[in-house]
């Protein structure tokens, strides 16, 4: 395969992974493909309560984050730093354990904010965190590692585990890779896993694993300005690189553990171009030896229902939403979110991954797009966008509550 191919394809992996599409192009500014110096890591991880790592990491985030929009610069801290979500007030102040939330690959706190709102219902504290060199700007991910990744994760479970005696893990495509390796290692402290659209297979693996050898030819995969607020749309190839390691360390611990002993539920999309949902469930029913472990997939095509042990099925296509199928990014978010939802003031038109621009101009100028992936059929004639919220939430979020009213202390043992 020759180096312009590699390239182009792992440009498309990126564009898929991030989410990052963009509708209106251009090149970021010169200052956010610098490092802004957000670069020891170590500072952030001796701080005695998670309060005092969310402010740390906010007051973080406030210097070196670069946004053209200065408007809007005070609220987009706030939503993409750390934060934390107390159990819900019919709780009566009761906690069911703590949560700690792991976002993806370009993503931030924010990705995981209607998650957290979940766990809250089901009377957990909810700690979300944000993984070093994201949203300040993109240049912040040329050199981090995926292990500065790993040992932010790693801490903030150490330190939820001595605030609590039950503690889940919850991660978002590369944030469930990161948080299935910590449960591996924290076996005792880990009592659950919880992932989204795991990352735990890519569909473009076979050309993403060569990216820690191409990062020193090509640094970069994509240069592009944001449209979206709360995502980088310019990319280090080490962000993908750093990827690949991290996904590769998870699998040489899940072979030297034999099998995963906590409870586990995956719950993804079998539309999701991003990840391989069926490489997912295999795993899972092959190592997840827990008796509560769960798959939940959603699905826009009927015939792709397989009744089966430990597997739950869920249509994600509305009417009332015009919803035709899920995206990688849209599963985590519910239809009311004020940015990514229905309604909210974010819509991904395409225009940045080589789409039409007559077909980007119909999606930003209409009240009702159809939502789906991109690559829609031809018969459907109102515009599209690509889908940014997922209409079954609420059964969702049931399914997580059933998967989390049933926790136990046990842990399986391996055959």
């Amino acid at each position: 395969m020759g180096i312009n191919v590699v390239k182009f394809t792992v440009f498309s992996l990126c564009v898929a992974l991030c989410a990052c599409a963009s509708d209106h192009g251009g090149i970021a500014a010169p200052e956010a493909l610098q490092s802004s110096g957000w670069q020891n890591v170590t500072t952030t991880l001796k701080m005695d309560s998670f309060d005092e790592y969310a402010q740390t990491i906010r007051q973080e985030v406030a210097e070196h984050r670069f946004n053209a929009d200065n408007d809007s610069r005070e609220r987009e801290i706030h939503w993409v730093s750390p934060r934390e979500t107390p159990p819900a007030k019919r709780c009566n102040e009761r906690v069911s354990g703590i949560a700690l939330l792991v976002h993806g690959l370009s993503g931030s706190a924010f990705t995981m904010r209607d998650i957290a709102q979940s766990f809250s219902s089901q009377c957990f504290l909810s700690r979300i965190a944000l993984l070093p060199g994201h949203r300040t700007r993109p240049g912040d991910l040329k050199h981090i590692s995926h292990d500065d990744w790993l040992n932010t994760v790693d801490f903030l479970v150490e330190q939820a585990a001595s605030e609590h005696e039950v503690v889940v893990v919850v991660g978002f495509s590369l944030g469930s890779v990161l948080t299935m390796s910590v449960a591996l290692d924290r076996i005792d402290e880990v009592d659950a896993i919880v992932a989204f659209a795991p990352a735990y297979y890519l569909s473009s693996y076979s050309t993403a694993r060569w990216t820690p050898w191409l990062k020193g030819i090509f640094p970069w995969i994509d240069k592009d300005a944001p449209d979206d607020l709360l995502r980088y749309e310019a990319m280090p190839t080490n962000g993908v690189a750093q990827t690949v390691k991290a996904m590769q360390t998870m699998h040489d611990r899940l072979k030297n553990s034999s099998c995963v002993r906590q409870p586990w539920m995956i719950i993804q999309s079998l539309d999701d171009n991003v990840i391989v949902p069926e490489k997912n469930a295999a795993l899972l029913q092959r190592m997840g030896q827990h008796e509560a472990s769960r798959i939940l997939n959603f699905y826009s095509m009927p015939s792709a229902v397989d009744e089966q042990a430990r597997v739950d099925w869920v249509d994600s296509r509305s009417d009332s939403y015009q919803v035709v199928s899920l995206t990688h990014m849209a599963l985590p978010f519910s239809p009311n979110n004020l940015y990514y939802g229905a309604s909210g003031e974010y819509r991904s038109c395409g225009a940045s991954w080589g789409r039409d621009s007559e077909l980007v101009a119909r999606c930003e100028t209409t009240d009702s797009p159809v939502y789906g992936n991109l690559g829609l059929p031809n018969n459907i004639q109102q515009p599209t966008a690509s889908a940014t919220f997922n209409p079954a939430y609420n059964q969702l979020d049931e399914r997580l509550g059933d998967f989390l009213a049933n926790l136990t202390s046990s842990r399986a043992q391996c055959n």
